[in-house]
């Protein structure tokens, strides 16, 4: 395992656990994901151009991204999102940050079962793909309940 990127992710653990479960004005942008995945798909994308990896390990890396992203859906619904004085604020729960940990648990795990070093190296990958997907749904519940507009071509972010 890459201890760099370990901590790297840990860090990034511990600034996303402190930011889901701090109220926070909810906005549309979804950027810090979309950034994440794309440093995550390179570096990834390098281990592997650089590392002999079997179709099996990356089949497991993929189930591991698919289990946090129903991760990801159970963790949006644990976020709370109500409009206060005209504005629409977020908050997780403790539930929210043991979700997190789990999901990161498991995809540590599968560095056990792959290549070394190929599930830690696609850490940032699995971060930037679940962050997004909680964003998208964590959105798809604030517009059910009338908070946010509807998405429109000129309102994505």
């Amino acid at each position: 395992m890459s201890i760099g990127n370990i901590v790297i992710g840990l860090l990034v653990l511990a600034f996303i656990i402190g930011k889901q479960v701090t109220k926070q004005p909810l906005s549309a942008k979804t950027r810090l994901g979309l950034i994440l995945a794309a440093v995550g798909l390179v570096e990834t994308w390098d281990f592997i151009r650089h590392t002999q990896v079997a179709d099996r390990d990356l089949a497991l890396v993929a189930a591991s991204i698919v289990i946090g992203l129903g991760l990801a859906v159970v963790r949006a619904r644990t976020v709370r999102v109500w409009a206060d004085q005209g504005n629409v604020w977020q908050q997780g729960s403790w539930v929210t940050a043991v979700l997190w940990v789990v999901g990161i648990g498991q995809h540590l795990l599968v560095d056990s079962l792959v290549a070394p070093g190929l599930g830690a190296d696609s850490l940032l990958l699995y971060f930037g793909i679940v962050i997004f997907a909680q964003r998208q749904v964590v959105l798809a519940r604030a517009r059910a309940h009338g908070l946010v507009p509807p998405v429109t071509a000129g309102t994505r972010g």
